[in-house]
């Protein structure tokens, strides 16, 4: 995740320190665009998932997130093929999705965004 790039960017366009603030935002929103992902499989909505993995996807990307943009880029792809084999993927997207969590709740408490490790079983 480039959060310094990030904050580069957003202040070289002269929008403010808002950085702090999309951080925060996202923090609190992921967990139901998370949801609404693992909602739509469990109903078997390919076309929900396509647009659940799609809003997930854009708002990823907007902070940075590349590892959590590319699965639910898969997904999504996977999807619109209406390839229900792309929730073999949904353990890769938990992963990423708490891996991004926990880095970005570090930046908002202070401490330095080191890339965080999260174990494979997710936890």
């Amino acid at each position: 995740m480039d959060l310094e790039g990030l904050r580069r960017d957003l202040a070289a366009g002269e929008v403010g320190d808002i950085f702090l603030q999309l951080v925060g935002i996202f923090v609190a929103s992921s967990p139901a665009w998370l949801d609404a992902v693992i909602a739509s499989f469990a109903e078997g909505r390919m076309e929900d998932v396509r647009r659940a993995t799609r809003a997930y996807k854009s708002r990823a990307l907007s902070i940075r997130a590349d590892r959590l943009a590319i699965v639910l880029h898969a997904m999504e792809r996977g999807a619109i093929r209406g390839d229900e084999r792309c929730i073999d993927l949904l353990p890769e997207l938990v992963r990423s999705h708490r891996a991004a969590q926990t880095q970005l709740i570090l930046v908002l408490e202070g401490e330095p965004s080191a890339p965080v490790q999260v174990p494979a079983d997710g936890r």
